[in-house]
């Protein structure tokens, strides 16, 4: 029969593939979106319809689809052509974007001169500017190709600006509307017309109406454009930030403007955000270079127009740094590669699909200094080893080191560019020890360090001990020793059981999905550029410079710089940008290179013109930029916020009915809710830690009960409680986190420590694990479920089954995997056939797998009703079948030839409450959830059927006495968001069905 459903749902980070949007559906939403996501992500689906809420001064949705008619006097005798009321059609679309407002925009300024100096003789010495630009070649051509490609970057990275995606949406859902309303008036003229038939007159009439009707379409294109424009913009027109990380930077960059420091508050000289962490409060972050960048940009963009948003000024960041980069990327393509190569290497830069999907405007996250710094170090790193003076190779050695100080302030991950540089310096050194070795000659230690060896040697200590300082000065000496640490870090960054029993949320972060090698060529522009910027890594060995020399050192970082960051691939996906400067290069280097040769062999071979011979070349070679421009422009265009206005509005809710709240979610959009509520959040996404299985437990366990205990105790203190009590235990954590589980769910303390006594505590003990758990102090709890919950429901419901036994079962096997079957009947009291089926699967799984299932939503089937039976159609994978519910019976069953099978259970509303029937015999493996009042079902896993997020999300919250409703509203594409206020005492209850009339 069917097995157990298996649904591995994938989050973004909020720094996910989140932000670029996917063919819109039109549809009503009848089918549940399991797709991973992000960076937090969540999903960006095109609109359905217009219905979102709009705030007072954005155009209002339409109540019913309808399209406001213009005057047309060319309509009438097409209608009596066809025999079609078309009169009656325009009837029906009149309206369709009745009270829509087109969103303001500025009125361009024409300026007129009052007086004309005829009289005056205005000329140009022509000859002056051509001989300047003759004289200045060597830097005004470097300087027009870097400005040419910095405004290819800036073209396609604001693009998110306008949102020129919505005109796409618009269009489609006008022509769709028009097409359907021919539709219905051929069907009701000719009923009996074959299919193949209809669609052609459709197609026919509808030529004829887009031809005679173009302005009027055209106009109600652009309202429902701007329309759906404003659903993704604030209140004073600009877009909202993409994706989820961007805020966090934009909230500290807001608190550093109005305060001066980071955070809420400063005690004791450490700036601490209470928004984040519960109650408890996060420290800052070490990197803080990216808001004070942001800061500074807004102070000095204010500076020139007083009405500058800061939202405005953060949301350019992207464009502005990835400008910056150009530069450096130019100017080491043309240290080795000549113009054209240093000008193919930047644009690179500009256009590379991966490197864009994470750096268009809006998009405000740390990725773009990646990009800059690595550049910036590699750039300095190269004029220190050419220095013609010990004062230049000083000054570039301690600069380069400074850029490693400022990057450590930018990204965490600042160490992988140093310990790539000093990789490639000791096998540098190694080479020219070996080159330098002079045969007949006995070898000494002071032979084999020739002054070039010493020269590379002081620079490289110089670079070291400066990075080394600057480091210590930004971010810490301990962070510095770390660079060699965290390399390794990296080889374990998801590995599960190794110091811990608690869930490693890495393993589901969507930007840490391990991909394939040939994912990884894609990534950087397909096969054949690919291969063209390793031959440019062969061509800095293989071929001599014009003074004869290789350029070994250039090409060993570029060999380290590759073969690192495809390992870093295989560990995450987010990865992928760090190896586009070191693709950028080596790509220009084999450009400017074959460019040099084939333009050589036109002139000297062929006898083409000189200009002739390099403008063919450089022609043929721009034909390489076709692909990855399509590509760039598709990335930029569908890039749209995965904020909106009902997530706003929703927010701004709580913010204005609360003085104090803690809100919870899945962690997600945490940074969303401390940056637009401006409340405490229960984590977010650089703060999961222990959470994610405490907070999966209140959306998986059916009892709301406990759900409101664990609530509770992360109002209280966080997940401080089960570690105050595995202290007492000699960090015993199974045993504690047993405790934990039997006390949280009591509503009367008493109780709880009447528990705690019999495990042998004393009284200060229970008092400081009572305050963590019931504390009298509760601050006003929020609940949230949303839409994107759906699609994550797999991951959630993973961490929130997570099974600590099993855990510790894996984590003594793998770490003594000779003895792990005597193990697992000696410590964990199994018989001998369960130890050995368990001793296999651990061996042979990965923790994560093994330790906690991942249960999730798999499909939804409308449902029609007859005779108190609901026929339902469901799709189970491997086609469609057929549910039947008896509502007298409640019985659920799919009949087969070989008799019938039933789901695992059976999730329905009555007038109480919300009841479950569970069955037995040939079972389906999922349970099925019965949506009365919308005619449908849902097939789940059975630990999903009857969830709390199951009966808040999909039965509104019925029957529960825990949760009330806030808030409810839609996104611009259908998606629900639930808001509920938690009753700590459970004395109210909600009825969402079977209300008296």
């Amino acid at each position: 029969m069917v097995e157990d459903i298996k649904i591995d749902s994938e989050e973004k980070d909020q720094d996910s593939v989140e932000g670029v949007s996917q063919q819109p559906n039109f549809e009503n939403k009848e089918k549940i979106n399991l797709s991973n996501s992000e960076k937090n992500d969540t999903e960006n689906k095109r609109p359905e319809e217009p219905i979102v809420e709009k705030r007072d001064n954005k155009p209002e949705p339409p109540k019913e689809k309808k399209i406001e008619e213009k005057d047309s006097s060319d309509d009438q005798n097409d209608d009596e052509e066809l025999g079609i009321d078309f009169k009656e059609l325009k009837n029906k679309a009149v309206g369709f974007l009745k009270n829509i407002k087109t969103k303001g925009k500025t009125d361009l300024k024409r300026f007129r001169d009052e007086e004309e100096n005829t009289d005056e003789d205005i000329s140009f010495d022509f000859k002056k500017v051509s001989s300047f630009t003759k004289r200045n070649s060597k830097w005004l051509i470097p300087l027009a190709l870097i400005l040419l490609v910095i405004l290819l970057s800036t073209y396609f990275r604001v693009m998110p600006s306008y949102l020129p995606i919505t005109e796409d949406w618009a269009e489609n859902t006008v022509y769709n509307f028009y097409q359907q309303q021919i539709g219905n008036q051929v069907n009701q003229q000719y009923p009996n017309l074959p299919e193949q038939n209809r669609q052609s007159l459709i197609d026919t009439e509808w030529k004829k109406q887009l031809k005679d009707n173009k302005d009027q379409i055209d106009y109600d294109i652009e309202q429902l454009s701007n329309q759906y424009k404003a659903s993704f913009q604030d209140e004073n027109g600009q877009t909202y930030l993409l994706a989820i990380d961007p805020y966090l930077w934009y909230g500290e960059t807001r608190s550093y403007i109005n305060s001066g420091h980071f955070g809420t508050e400063v005690i004791k000289g450490k700036e601490i955000n209470f928004l984040r962490n519960g109650r408890e409060g996060k420290g800052m972050p070490r990197i803080v270079f990216h808001s004070l960048f942001g800061a500074y940009l807004y102070k000095i963009g204010s500076f020139f127009n007083k009405d500058l948003q800061l939202m405005a000024a953060f949301f350019y960041i992207p464009v502005i740094i990835i400008g910056l980069s150009i530069i450096p990327a130019f100017l080491i393509g043309r240290k080795f590669a000549g113009n054209i190569g240093g000008t193919f290497a930047a644009i690179i830069i500009a256009i590379n699909s991966a490197l864009l999907s994470r750096t268009p405007a809006g998009f405000s996250d740390t990725d773009p200094y990646n990009i800059l710094f690595p550049l910036i170090i590699t750039w300095l790193i190269l004029e220190t080893f050419e220095a013609k003076s010990t004062k230049k190779m000083l000054a570039y050695s301690t600069l380069s080191g400074l850029s490693i100080g400022f990057f450590s302030s930018a990204w965490l991950g600042w160490w992988y560019m140093f310990d790539f540089i000093l990789a490639a310096i000791g096998i540098y050194v190694i080479y020219l020890l070996i080159t330098g070795k002079k045969k007949g000659k006995k070898v000494s230690f002071g032979s084999i360090f020739t002054l070039r060896i010493k020269q590379i040697i002081a620079s490289t200590a110089i670079f070291f001990f400066s990075s080394a300082i600057v480091v210590t000065l930004f971010v810490g000496f301990n962070d510095f020793m770390d660079f060699f640490n965290s390399a390794l870090g990296v080889i374990t960054i998801k590995d599960l059981g190794l110091t811990t029993l608690w869930p490693n949320v890495l393993t589901t972060v969507a930007e840490f999905n391990e991909i394939r090698f040939g994912e990884i060529v894609s990534q950087m522009g397909g096969n054949l550029l690919f291969i063209i910027a390793i031959l440019g890594i062969i061509i800095a060995i293989a071929v001599k410079n014009e003074e004869g020399k290789r350029n070994i050192f250039y090409a060993t970082l570029l060999t380290v710089w590759f073969i690192g960051t495809a390992y870093g691939f295989t560990k995450g996906v987010r990865f992928a940008i760090l190896m586009v400067p070191a693709f950028a290069l080596a790509f220009g280097t084999a450009v400017g290179f074959i460019y040099n040769r084939l333009s050589s062999w036109m002139e000297k071979e062929i006898k083409v013109n000189k200009i002739v011979a390099k403008l063919t070349i450089i022609l043929i070679l721009c034909l390489l930029f076709i692909a990855p421009l399509m590509s760039a422009n598709g990335i930029a265009k569908n890039q749209i916020p995965s904020m909106n206005d009902a997530w706003y509005d929703s927010l701004t809710k709580i913010k204005e009915n609360s003085n104090d709240a803690i809100i919870t979610s899945w962690w997600d959009f945490g940074h969303w809710f401390v940056a637009i509520a401006e409340r405490r959040v229960t984590f977010d996404g650089g703060d999961q830690g222990e959470k994610i299985h405490w907070v999966g437990k209140t959306l998986l366990n059916p009892d709301e009960e406990i759900a409101v205990g664990i609530l509770r105790m992360l109002n209280c203190g966080q997940e401080e409680a089960v570690h105050v009590i595995e202290e007492n235990f000699s960090g015993d954590t199974l045993r504690a986190i047993n405790v934990l589980n039997q006390i949280m769910v009591l509503n009367d303390k008493k109780e709880a420590i009447k528990i705690l006594k019999k495990e042998g505590l004393n009284n200060e003990q229970i008092a400081e694990i009572i305050q963590l758990t019931y504390c009298d102090d509760l601050i006003e709890q929020f609940y949230i479920t949303s839409e994107d919950m759906v699609g994550k429901a797999g991951v959630w419901g993973h961490f929130g089954s997570w099974d600590f036994e099993k855990a510790a079962m894996y984590q003594s096997v793998t770490k003594n995997k000779e003895d792990g079957q005597n193990i697992l009947i000696e410590e964990f009291n199994l018989d001998e056939e369960t130890a050995a089926r368990y001793y296999s699967e651990i061996i042979n799984s990965p923790g994560d797998q093994w330790v906690a299932t991942w249960p999730g939503y798999q499909s939804t089937g409308s449902c029609s009703f007859e005779n108190k039976i609901y026929h339902c159609n469901v799709n189970l994978g491997q086609g469609t079948t057929i549910i039947d519910i008896d509502l007298d019976t409640i019985n659920a069953s799919i009949s087969t030839s070989n008799g019938n099978v039933y789901p695992n259970s059976l999730v329905y509303a009555t007038k109480e409450g919300i009841k479950k029937k569970e069955f037995s015999g040939q079972l389906l493996g999922a349970s099925v959830v019965l949506l009365h009042e919308e005619n449908k079902i849902l097939l789940t896993h059975p630990l999903q059927a009857d969830s709390l997020f199951t009966r808040l999300f999909f039965f509104n919250g019925h029957g529960l006495k825990c949760f009330t409703p806030f808030d409810e509203r839609r996104t611009v594409t259908g998606d629900k968001i639930s808001i509920w206020k938690v009753d700590f005492e459970c004395k109210q209850k909600n009825q969402a069905y079977f209300l008296p009339e």
